[in-house]
């Protein structure tokens, strides 16, 4: 993919140094983790964070380890080996680094714990929904009650970062369609529609939170609910046209439904997973400043993929039901496999007529790998990165991935999850982070697993093809 010469110069001159740092085999361990300077206080919760949360405070690092130095290019591209530490010379490891953030219960924990983050999230989202009490019809008290409960629930530490923020966000949409319920401005039609909804999303959302159900099934539902539940908003907009508010309608009472209703197989999930990730890119779309006009959805794009979705919530009503023939399922599976190809297509399309992305390597980076962590298949990332993670995270194994933010533009800071639940944080390099996201979600997978944002993941492939001669998977093909 040919970029700009402004672009090319721009990242040309530190091509020869970087490429060094990039450039090594994903599986060697001993430089897979780059090191926290000494004496850093915790860890910071940072990353792309979803519209209407508090993303912690990061806490800046820009200093190496004493016993650590730069590596000096060599004529061949190589590094002196003088000039390396003893790990880069391929001997001992350097010793692990990476900070953990204060457990929950630590009393001189601070703000910068992702745990406290999210009670503090939490309450405010309670204190929100316990508003609309006396505004909501008596029918839906029960629902804000639901929804309390399973707000209170996800506290409970053995709940993923990922699983609790998928809860905290949802219930903040079903808020503002809770409010909407109970506005004298909304049609009476509405109101009729929402009601009805609300209640199927609140048994959705703690049907996904079901303790007993299988981690990976819980947390694949709680990313579509997620989703699903980004939409409401644009619902509620009176702004909104009214076909397509109709077809949002249909297609979240469509994914709620199959939630709630346990209906689903690993197939119809991956179908629900697309679904709902049209849903919030058309909502995010909905939602750009004007400052971002020129990149948004064109309406002609937005409404052909709004109606392939609305099209395929019709063949998942009829894949979802037990009392349809299993020739009528099966037939409807594959009309779904069809216009899934489709779906992926005009994904793809319409991210291309917004253009590539402007943002340098680590910030495209940033962008892609948050996007795969809070998918449903960032189930799959500890056990395919465990080569990459810092020593000390190995004998507890990592959780959940849980954000990322740049920190160069050969590093990110990952936040993870261990399965002690404690937080901990460390710089990754980007290349072999990437090959092995490029691992878990191939380029096939890409527009339907996470949408839009794929194209950042091809815009950090293309940055590392071209500047560094890496190879990220299929990513490029």
């Amino acid at each position: 993919m040919a970029r700009t010469s402004r672009r090319r110069a721009v990242h040309h001159v530190n091509a020869s140094f970087l490429a060094v740092t990039l450039a090594f085999p994903v599986g060697l361990t001993a430089t897979a983790a780059v090191l926290q300077a000494p004496g850093a206080s915790g860890t910071s919760a940072v990353g792309t964070t979803p519209p209407g949360t508090t993303p912690p405070s990061p806490q800046p690092d820009t200093s190496l380890p004493p016993s650590t130095s730069s590596p000096t290019p060599a004529p061949d591209g190589g590094t002196s080996a003088s000039s390396g530490t003893a790990s880069e010379q391929g001997n001992t490891p350097s010793p692990d680094r990476s900070s953990p953030s204060p457990r929950s219960d630590d009393p001189g924990r601070g703000d910068t714990d992702p745990v406290t983050q999210q009670r503090k999230q939490i309450d405010a989202t309670a204190t929100r929904l316990n508003g609309t009490k006396d505004e909501v019809p008596e029918e839906l008290a029960p629902t804000v009650d639901e929804l309390a409960t399973t707000l209170e629930a996800v506290k409970d530490p053995g709940t993923s970062l990922r699983d609790r923020q998928g809860v905290i966000e949802s219930v903040g949409h079903l808020t503002t369609a809770l409010k909407a319920t109970g506005d004298d401005a909304t049609p009476p039609r509405l109101r009729k529609e929402l009601t009805s909804l609300v209640r199927q999303m609140s048994s959705a959302l703690k049907a996904g939170h079901d303790a007993q159900a299988p981690a990976e099934e819980r947390s694949s539902d709680l990313v579509i609910m997620q989703r699903t539940a980004a939409a409401l908003d644009l619902i509620c907009d009176p702004r909104t046209p009214a076909k397509l508010r109709g077809q949002l309608l249909a297609i979240s009472a469509g994914l709620s439904g199959a939630v709630a209703g346990g209906r689903q197989t690993a197939s119809l999930r991956g179908f629900e997973g697309q679904m709902g990730i049209v849903q919030s890119d058309v909502a995010e779309a909905q939602e750009a400043s004007p400052a971002s006009a020129a990149a948004a959805m064109r309406p002609e794009h937005r409404d052909e993929l709004v109606q392939l979705v609305h099209d395929q919530n019709e063949k998942l009503r009829v894949a979802g039901d037990p009392q349809s023939s299993s020739k009528d399922r099966a037939e409807a599976e594959k009309d779904m496999r069809d216009r899934s190809a489709r779906i992926s297509d005009k994904q793809e399309e319409t991210a291309a007529a917004r253009g590539r992305s402007e943002d340098p390597l680590g910030k495209a980076a940033e962008v892609c790998t948050n996007a795969i962590f809070k998918s449903p298949s960032g189930s799959e990332l500890p056990e395919e990165l465990k080569d990459l993670v810092p020593g000390s995270w190995r004998p507890q194994g990592v959780k959940d991935f849980w954000t990322s933010k740049e920190k160069s533009n050969t590093l990110l800071d990952v936040l993870a999850e261990l399965r002690n639940d404690q937080s901990v944080s460390a710089p990754i390099k980007i290349a072999p982070l990437m090959t092995g996201l490029a691992r878990v979600v191939p380029r096939s997978d890409l527009f339907s697993t996470i949408g839009e944002r794929a194209s950042y993941c091809l815009s950090t492939a293309t940055y590392l093809d071209e500047d560094y001669g890496v190879s990220v998977g299929t990513w490029l093909e």
